[in-house]
Formats: structure tokens, sequence, C-alpha cells
């Protein structure tokens, strides 16, 4: 059985997106993170400034690794940054048509961060199946999760939150300084306005809006 962590983490993204979809009125997954609203978060975490001077990918060969990663992480609206595989990190290799060398040696090093790139969890192999595991980009996670609760709340017709347009443009502001979506899916104009003009945040902005969102619940 894969180990505990990576399940639980997507046990409560599934929930989490589930109970999104029964705010915003019991619609689809696509109708929240389909592939008009994931292109964009996708794009911001494969921006070369991104990658290169942020997350220190420098090899050519290393960010084509990386792109078909977060490619098939977030390859339909269900994924939610995880990827689910069999026969172990063979057959990872085999499904992004990667050497296994290199995919094993940079998944290790991206694994081993303080701040993990990827999470990995494996199962046990049994007598009825090969080994099998799941690769998770936790902070494409969170992202996608945020952009999926705060379009419910638009769905619901809020009229004092942002809207599509302003959610994508806040991802796409702050996934390149490789920074969390704000800690409430609950964004007025008011605030999106000042980031959004601004054009640049901080953690201290973050932290912020968490004590602005504690304050209303």
């Amino acid at each position: 059985m894969i180990e505990d962590s990576a399940l639980a983490a997507r046990r409560e993204a599934w929930g989490r997106l589930k109970y999104a979809r029964l705010i915003a009125g019991d619609c689809r997954p696509c109708d929240l993170v389909g592939a008009t609203a994931r292109r964009p978060i996708v794009r911001a975490f494969l921006d070369e400034a991104l990658t290169r001077q942020v997350l220190g990918i420098s090899w050519t060969s290393q960010r084509a690794l990386w792109a078909r990663i977060v490619d098939i992480v977030a390859d339909r609206p269900a994924a939610l940054g995880f990827y689910h595989f069999d026969e172990g990190i063979r057959g990872l290799a085999c499904d992004l048509d990667v050497d296994y060398s290199t995919l094993s040696r940079n998944l290790a090093s991206w694994r081993d961060r303080e701040q993990p790139l990827v999470v990995m969890g494996f199962g046990e192999k049994t007598w009825t199946r090969d080994k099998y595991a799941l690769l998770q980009v936790p902070m494409l996670t969170q992202w996608l999760l945020w952009v999926a609760e705060t379009r419910a709340r638009v769905r619901k017709q809020r009229r004092d939150l942002i809207d599509d347009q302003a959610i994508i443009k806040i991802a796409q502001l702050l996934i390149p300084l490789w920074l969390p979506p704000p800690p409430t899916n609950e964004v007025t104009w008011q605030e999106g306005r000042r980031l959004l003009q601004e054009g640049s945040v901080t953690e201290r902005t973050l932290k912020d809006w968490t004590h602005r969102a504690h304050t209303r619940s």
C-alpha cells in the first residue's frame, strides 16, 4: 500500500475538490479546474526565470524533465498535482519517455530539498501486481486547489470577490516567486486590486492575508 502521507494528501485534495464542487452548485471538476484554468498555472510553473533562478533547475534537460512531470500531474481536472503509476520509477520513466537513471537521480534531488519539489509514495509489490507509486508536486496541488476553491466562490455570484480573470492573474504573479497561494479563497476586490497594482508580493503580504482571513472566520 502507498505510504500513508502520500495517500492522505491525495484523499484530502479530492475531498477539498468535492466540497468546492458542492459550493459551486454541484458542478463538474472541469468547471473549476478545466484546461482553461490549468493551462496558465502549468505555464507559470515552467517559467524559465522560476525554474533556473528560483528552483535552481539549471540544465536544459532537467527543465525538460520538470516540464514533463508538471504536465503529467496536471493532465486532467481531478489530477490536482498527483500521478499514479505502476512498476516503480522504471514505470514512471516509461510513462514520461525519459531515461530511468536521469529520472531517478533528479527525483532524489528534488525530493530531498528542505521544501521538496516532488513527493513520492510507494506501494508494495504483490502476487497480483507490480510495485506502484504516487507522484506529487505539492506546490502545484496547493495552487490547483486554491484556483478550484476560489472559482467555486465566484460561481456563487459573490460580487465582493475577485473574478476568474483576477484569480489567474494572482497565480501568475505569485507562482514565479515560488510563493504559496493566498491563505483564503475569499479574496475581495480590494485585496486583489492592491496586490495586482503593486505588482509584487512578499511572505509578509500573505501573512497579513492569513490574519485577515482568520479574523473573518
